[in-house]
């Protein structure tokens, strides 16, 4: 998106596009890793892993204990690795719903346009264990949670931070009824202009009857 790209030029990185996915982007990017003077600094480095676990440490402390559900997005699954980690650490076990989306490679939210997650295996143990529960959303789904977020809660984040939420709505109501819930939003609206940005309704003349032609 261009806003994150705008981001990381300002404090002076070098941005280069590649031709390809993100997958094919990340490959580039480990292989460059192997060489001297280069370090990966996506979710495949333990030290981010280490510094975003601290979001379950710092849920337990606002609310004077661990919830009993988390739901977050599942793009890489860096950041699901990173919870499950935080809460293991602090002795909590709350039950973690992850949403991805059902198109990976073409979503609409692009920070979950992920075909191969590189933390697929972990998150896949986190399953087997009964810790995580993936869910498949449809594009109108993680729109839906998104425009509700907005609209609702004066919520404004990008398309992949409603996947948490989205993923959430499709539990068993009967599972969360008298339970503490928190959705996770890991990126702001501004973040992917791109992708929620939508053309003007109407482009009128500097006259208050063209204006209330419009509206009325």
């Amino acid at each position: 998106a261009g806003p994150k790209r705008a981001q990381v030029r300002a404090v002076g990185a070098r941005v280069l596009e590649v031709r390809g996915t993100f997958d094919d982007a990340l490959r580039l990017c480990r292989e460059l890793g192997e060489r001297d003077g280069y370090v990966v600094v996506n979710s495949l480095n333990p030290n981010r892993i280490e510094g975003q676990k601290c979001v379950s440490f710092e849920l337990i402390d606002q609310l004077g204990g661990a919830p009993d559900v988390v739901a977050l997005p599942f793009g890489g699954g860096g950041n699901v690795t990173a919870v499950a980690r935080g809460f293991a650490e602090a002795g909590a076990s709350p039950r973690l719903v992850v949403g991805e989306a059902a198109d990976r490679p073409n979503t609409w939210a692009s920070a979950i346009r992920i075909g191969t997650p590189v933390h697929a295996e972990h998150v896949a143990e986190l399953v087997a264990a009964g810790r995580v529960e993936v869910v498949s959303l449809s594009e109108d789904q993680l729109r839906s949670a998104w425009e509700r977020l907005a609209r609702e809660e004066g919520a404004f984040c990008e398309p992949a931070s409603a996947a948490g939420l989205a993923a959430l709505e499709l539990c068993d109501e009967s599972t969360l009824s008298g339970k503490v819930a928190v959705a996770i939003l890991t990126g702001h609206g501004l973040k992917d202009v791109d992708a929620v940005a939508s053309p003007v309704e109407a482009v009128v003349e500097p006259t208050l009857d063209a204006v209330l032609e419009v509206l009325t």
